[in-house]
């Protein structure tokens, strides 16, 4: 059983109002680097802020806005590297933790009309910028793919879009 110190979590918290109550939602975080390591450090609270505030400067994604959730989850930030710095077409972004995993499809630039031929790409930033939506799309705003002749760069494994006016959570 690994033990954390206080400085490597972060305490974040929110009210808000449901059916004219107030709530207060606290939610505590944890960064971690993805590394093949044997044993891998968390980072101290500094380095949190300093790693969300450089991907929101890159890709605009906001980090989890802490709204009660029906059970514990993890976000991952970052970018899909192909292999050996090699082009691919596509590849897979996969992450497990204790029972909970999560898995995405990582495919090049590509149309509807050419989704399965991507172009070649050395690297992909996961972000909502690259995953299925658009201006109109409520549950992602800054994605592409919805209602546009683009398509997205990141889905979810198993719950892949089949068309450019699906209805799917998008794949961050």
């Amino acid at each position: 059983m690994q033990y954390f110190n206080p400085l490597q979590l972060v305490l974040r918290h929110h009210v808000i109002e449901q059916h004219k109550k107030f709530f207060f939602v606290p939610s505590l975080s944890i960064m971690f680097p993805i590394a093949n390591k044997p044993q891998v450090e968390a980072c101290l609270q500094t380095e949190y802020w300093e790693k969300s505030q450089q991907e929101f400067d890159k890709t605009g994604d906001i980090p989890d806005l802490t709204v009660p959730k029906a059970k514990g989850e993890f976000l991952v930030c970052g970018s899909y590297n192909a292999p050996n710095s090699e082009p691919v077409n596509s590849g897979n972004a996969k992450v497990t933790l204790g029972e909970m995993s999560k898995e995405l499809l990582i495919s090049g630039e590509r149309t509807w009309k050419k989704r399965f031929s991507p172009q070649p790409f050395t690297t992909m930033p996961l972000s909502y910028a690259n995953a299925f939506g658009a201006p109109e799309y409520e549950l992602n705003r800054v994605g592409k793919g919805y209602k546009q002749e683009q398509m997205h760069n990141i889905e979810v494994a198993g719950k892949e879009v089949i068309s450019k006016s699906d209805k799917k959570s998008p794949g961050h």
